[in-house]
């Protein structure tokens, strides 16, 4: 039989029994004979495999689905261009023309980009360098560099605040932040962006937050955007609806949670938690240390 214990570390852990009953002469069980097996690290692997497998059978669906779009206008408009091209008597006018090349060329550009950000999602964990303990503002301030044309264009403000040292790759943590700026300049509201990013300890672990003034969620859709290639605003904001998957994904992979408070028309708060490390930054240490 497999069962779980609770042990001393303050965890329970999964067991598994075999036995065999020891009988006398009249066919009465006397005693047992057998052995307990730890199995605990296997349960965690079975239970990882199979939210590995439905997280693969949910993103190659989502793939599948995302990629046909881009292909059916270049089939489409391939056809059509060829056809025009090869027919006696021209077929499309000039402005027609244009519009055929405008939509196959928009189409590659897209699949490129969901090209490339599955790739991203899907070698998270398996990139280059290891993890190891790093200031989280030296990440951030990659990540604004990355985006310093867009803050640039759309007049955005990023706001800093104390941040933490944490055990984690920086390229990761760089993706994380530059994905989480860029998804609050993309769903910007009437004014133009203020983005607040800060952190605080709060019961073992490091709460961030990312705040925003734009447009904001409806609560129903809390959960959804975290899914890959969701888009609330379907085409009318560019992008592939894969940035906050690629978000979750990292946080999660290093133990943390993430989630969103948000009000239609009063912006957004992404929050995310992550585990402490041996090394605290002395500012926030202090703040913790007097409060």
């Amino acid at each position: 039989c497999e069962y779980r214990l609770f042990g001393r570390d303050g965890r329970y852990r999964w067991f598994m029994t075999r036995a065999l009953p020891v009988r006398d002469e009249t066919g009465r069980v006397v005693k047992w004979f057998g052995a307990a097996y730890d199995v605990d690290q296997q349960k965690l692997n079975e239970a990882a495999l199979q939210a590995l497998n439905g997280e693969l059978n949910r993103f190659a669906f989502a793939a599948a689905h995302d990629l046909r779009e881009p292909l059916r206008n270049i089939r489409g408009f391939t056809d059509l261009l060829v056809e025009h091209s090869s027919s006696p008597q021209p077929l499309l006018d000039e402005r027609q023309l244009q519009k055929a090349r405008s939509v196959v060329t928009n189409s590659v550009e897209r699949m490129d980009q969901l090209l490339a950000d599955l790739l991203e999602y899907s070698v998270i964990g398996e990139g280059n360098g290891t993890a190891q303990e790093f200031e989280s503002s030296s990440a951030l301030q990659k990540a604004i560099e990355h985006l310093s044309d867009t803050i640039a264009r759309t007049g955005s403000e990023i706001v800093v605040g104390e941040l933490p040292v944490i055990h984690a790759r920086e390229s990761e943590i760089v993706s994380l932040f530059q994905n989480l700026i860029e998804n609050a300049i993309k769903y910007r509201g009437p004014h133009a962006p203020r983005i607040s990013i800060s952190a605080t300890r709060r019961n073992g672990e490091w709460l961030f937050s990312v705040a925003d003034n734009g447009r904001g969620i409806e609560n129903q859709y809390a959960k959804h955007i975290f899914g890959i290639f969701k888009r609330l605003a379907g085409h009318e904001v560019p992008g592939t609806g894969i940035g906050l998957a690629i978000v979750e994904k990292i946080v999660t992979r290093y133990g943390g949670t993430i989630w969103v408070e948000s009000e239609v028309g009063q912006g957004s708060v992404f929050r995310f938690t992550w585990p402490l490390t041996g090394q605290l930054d002395s500012k926030l240490l202090g703040e913790v240390c007097e409060n």
